[in-house]
């Protein structure tokens, strides 16, 4: 284990962990190379969909930031992943008519 910041003391570095009782939230975190192999995509990509104006409507979940790394909410991001099956189906629905 190594100190990442005054107040927490372990380094979150498998899926899914959780942050220590030190920290004030409950929030499930993954680092942000997980989430890139989660969507078999690049880091850059990811970084537009959290930051480009052309990609803001997707509304991606935005990071939380511990010693200027990225870490994401996993409950976050399964939500996310719902929101963008619904939009799909939605969409296929639409073409159709």
């Amino acid at each position: 284990m190594r100190r990442i910041g005054p107040l927490l003391l372990n380094v979150i570095e498998c899926h899914g962990a959780q942050m220590n009782k030190h920290h004030p939230t409950n929030k499930r975190l993954q680092p942000r190379r997980k989430t890139v192999e989660r969507y078999g995509t690049c880091n850059r990509t990811v970084e537009r969909w959290e930051r480009d104006e052309r990609y803001r409507d997707l509304g991606f979940p935005q990071p939380v930031r511990i010693n200027n790394r990225k870490y994401d909410d996993v409950d976050a991001l399964d939500e996310w992943d719902k929101q963008m099956a619904e939009r799909g189906r939605t969409k296929a629905t639409n073409t159709n008519d």
